[in-house]
């Protein structure tokens, strides 16, 4: 006598089961098969949530990285970065805090919403106020502005709009490529949730991370690296207190709604959705 556990209990023993390749939302049930002479099933059935869950997703993976990172950047490298920033510009307190605290401003708007009004992503971070990191501003802030540092020189060497175009272009890919790359690893590991239509969908988290990385932190770097260059100009040209502040209030504002735009118009004309409808809890339905 032997046991053997077969997908479906009405199909012979070694038979490939048709419910293993169907519908993967579907619970199916699987069978203990006593060969004795007279032959009995049981049948017991497997939550389907079981089945949806996401082989990506397990919450035994390790996430030490992210829990350092977080506050080692803030706490460590914040101070660091403005006092680059400040050397940079010999001085310059005013002009220091136009360009580092662009990038705060946006990572506690945007992502603060997302998270906590649209509840498109959350972050399994140990401090979390809701489901977003009181600190996250300062943590993608200060590792935006640091990539800035090291992408667009100063002074350069001729202020033209070519010059505004090429660093807006420069910035925008360096910050596509190292947001996808970071928000992939996050995912992968559990400490980065998406809850957009590819998680619904159950595919990968290269497929979730290139859904929005690209546009998204692309256009915010092309917007960041064009504020930049017209800032560093306005100041170059003996520009007013009045006129920093003008400048200061349109290029957040820029900042703030040109990422968001790209992303609907993308995600509308690829997926006819906006991409600011959560899947959040659809994916076990």
């Amino acid at each position: 006598m032997f046991n053997e556990l077969v997908a479906n209990p009405d199909e012979p023993l070694g038979a490939p089961s048709a419910s293993l390749s169907g519908d993967p939302r579907k619970p199916f049930h699987c069978g203990i098969r006593f060969a004795a002479s007279r032959g009995h099933t049981l049948s017991f059935p497997v939550s389907s949530r079981m089945q949806q869950q996401p082989r990506w997703s397990s919450k035994g993976q390790k996430m030490s990285f992210f829990r350092i990172y977080e506050y080692v950047v803030p706490i460590v490298l914040f101070p660091l970065a403005y006092l680059l920033w400040l050397s940079r510009y010999e001085g310059d307190h005013g002009l220091t805090l136009f360009m580092i605290s662009i990038p705060i401003i946006f990572a506690y708007i945007v992502p603060g919403l997302g998270t906590n009004w649209l509840r498109l992503w959350e972050l399994n971070a140990s401090l979390k106020l809701g489901r977003f990191r009181p600190h996250h501003g300062f943590l993608f802030g200060t590792a935006t502005s640091l990539f800035a540092l090291i992408c667009l020189d100063y002074p350069p060497r001729i202020f033209s709009m070519q010059e505004i175009i090429r660093s807006a272009f420069v910035l925008g890919s360096v910050l596509a490529f190292w947001n996808w790359l970071y928000d992939l690893v996050a995912i992968r590991s559990g400490y980065l949730v998406v809850y957009s239509r590819k998680y619904y969908e159950r595919q990968g988290p290269e497929a979730i991370a290139s859904d929005y990385c690209p546009v998204f932190f692309g256009t915010f770097g092309v917007c960041y690296g064009a504020v930049i260059r017209v800032g560093e100009f306005y100041v170059q040209q003996g520009a007013s207190f009045q006129q920093l502040g003008l400048l200061y209030i349109a290029s957040s504002l820029a900042i703030l709604s040109f990422p968001v735009l790209a992303y609907v118009v993308h995600s509308v004309l690829k997926s006819g959705e906006t991409g600011l409808q959560t899947y959040f809890g659809k994916i076990n339905e």
